[in-house]
């Protein structure tokens, strides 16, 4: 960044140094572009993609339309970033996290909670709850 700072398209004057962020959890809880944004919408993504891929009148438009919502980046969707920043890792830990899910199901029995606790919150931080506990049990393989 220049010594002297940057103005920003707004008119905003940003001297060097400045941390600069952007609120990442208010974008995507935000009701003007999720229905239902505090709402917890497993198929909230997946019925997006089926509405377009209906929509493709050729091949080639429903292989257009076969968005992965998890690395399609967007202004109302930056969980990793957006634009030329956004980040490169992002197909390779989209991948993984599918992997390791999938091993899970495959592998474990897991007694669900009647109750979520609640989130623990520091500053604009959310972190599961550490002190709760869940009862997790290995399936007997079987060849």
């Amino acid at each position: 960044m220049p010594k002297e700072g940057i103005t920003l398209p707004s008119g905003q004057w940003v001297p060097q140094g400045t941390r600069v962020g952007a609120p990442i959890e208010r974008i995507h809880h935000d009701e003007r572009y999720y229905d239902h944004a505090d709402a917890y919408e497993p198929l909230r993504f997946v019925e997006k993609g089926e509405k377009e891929r209906e929509g493709a009148r050729t091949t080639e438009e429903y292989l257009k339309s076969k968005t992965q919502a998890l690395v399609t980046t967007s202004d109302t969707f930056v969980a990793f970033g957006h634009g030329r920043h956004a980040c490169p890792g992002r197909f390779f830990a989209a991948q993984e996290l599918k992997l390791l899910l999938a091993f899970i199901v495959l592998h474990y029995d897991m007694e669900p909670l009647a109750v979520r606790p609640p989130n623990l919150y520091v500053s604009d931080f959310t972190a599961p709850p550490f002190k709760a506990t869940i009862r997790v049990r290995r399936r007997a393989v079987s060849l």
